[in-house]
């Protein structure tokens, strides 16, 4: 059975200027980076933990806003005990490992290592921290302006649906121009997401297609490709780096 995740809220589109009463910024999740929290041991990605952990402190200090569409929630549910899964077999064999090294090194050795893998537990720490993002983020509920206007970007093979037909990136980003849209207070609002092939037209671009940042330029928001990249921009933002 899937684990239940919750949210802070799940709301209607037109409550978003309930809920932005301040010009703080805003992060918007695409699928891939809330996913991502529970794959980093499987891909040994382990230098993705500090923009993480930086990202989740100003969620949690409540310095910036955090919404995903009601999609993205669905896809993570979906996908997150398989992932889930997949981390700790991954743990449980460097666990392993460490075990078999023990019997061959002996007493006191292994019992030092014993006490060692008690550390290994990785996993079940970047699960905490993706459930306590998911326990501060709002969902925008699904609404049929976003399938329909989903729809035309597809039938018109527009992007993010230019080359593949991606009907869900085109409600994602959908949710998004309205989210910015329906910011009064014009805050910085950033589009986070790793899907750089569909969103950039090439894997390993950080680059916007150009027809998607003219919308953005139009309802001022931004795009980043990677989760220090959103952290940069908004602590340099919120002073808390130099610009």
């Amino acid at each position: 059975m899937a684990s239940v995740i919750l949210s802070k809220a799940h709301l209607p589109f037109a409550d978003i200027p309930n809920v932005i009463t301040t010009d703080k910024p805003v992060i918007f999740w695409d699928t891939c980076p809330l996913l991502y929290f529970n794959t980093m041991v499987d891909r040994r990605a382990y230098n993705e933990y500090t923009p993480d952990a930086n990202l989740l402190h100003l969620i949690e200090s409540s310095q910036v806003y955090s919404f995903t569409s009601a999609i993205v929630y669905q896809e993570f549910t979906e996908h997150h005990d398989t992932l889930f899964a997949k981390d700790q077999d991954r743990e449980n064999s460097m666990k392993k490992i460490m075990k078999d090294y023990g019997d061959i090194q002996g007493t006191p050795k292994k019992e030092e290592l014993l006490k060692g893998l008690q550390a290994l537990d990785l996993s079940l720490h970047l699960d905490d921290m993706v459930r306590r993002i998911w326990a501060n983020t709002y969902v925008i509920n699904e609404d049929p302006s976003f399938m329909q206007k989903a729809h035309n970007r597809v039938i018109k093979k527009e992007a993010p649906s230019s080359e593949k037909q991606q009907y869900k990136d085109c409600y994602i980003w959908e949710t998004f121009i309205t989210l910015c849209e329906q910011n009064s207070h014009k805050g910085k609002s950033w589009f986070m997401t790793e899907n750089s092939e569909d969103f950039c037209g090439a894997k390993k671009s950080k680059i916007l297609l150009p027809e998607l940042q003219d919308e953005l330029d139009r309802c001022k928001g931004s795009f980043a490709i990677s989760k220090n990249a959103v952290y940069v921009d908004i602590a340099k933002e919120l002073g808390l780096i130099p610009k």
